[in-house]
């Protein structure tokens, strides 16, 4: 796999939350995560019980969501 592609990736919803800027990680805002992912469209990935996300995907996602604020 391309280095690149490996620091693209954030794995789990804490490295999520960070990015984001979420404050730490809690059942609150692993919860909040996975309604955004449901109802919002929060661009994740799962693969075998694991979540990734796409630091670019995620960082637009951001942006669009701040935009229609």
């Amino acid at each position: 796999m391309n280095a690149d592609v490996c620091t693209d990736l954030l794995e789990g919803w804490k490295a999520i939350a960070q990015f984001i800027g979420l404050p730490g990680i809690s059942d609150r805002v692993g919860d909040r995560l996975r309604r955004w992912e449901r109802q919002e469209g929060l661009p994740v990935t799962r693969i075998a019980g694991r979540v990734f996300a796409d630091r670019q995907k995620l960082a637009a996602w951001v942006s669009m969501r701040r935009r229609a604020a």
